[in-house]
């Protein structure tokens, strides 16, 4: 898995290709597509479980 941090107001563009609605925010993302949105920061554990469902 790699984690990525991503600074919205550096990267405009970003918040609204992903409809980012609120910060913090952590995405899964499979083949460049989003398929898990979640507000708020989650544990690293969290995180790869959500990463290994989809």
């Amino acid at each position: 898995m790699t984690v990525l941090k991503v600074n919205v107001d550096d990267s405009p563009n970003t918040d609204g290709k992903y409809r980012v609605m609120s910060i913090p925010a952590t995405l899964i993302l499979k083949d460049g597509q989003p398929r898990q949105q979640e507000v708020g920061m989650l544990s690293i554990h969290v995180s790869q479980q959500l990463a290994a469902s989809e």
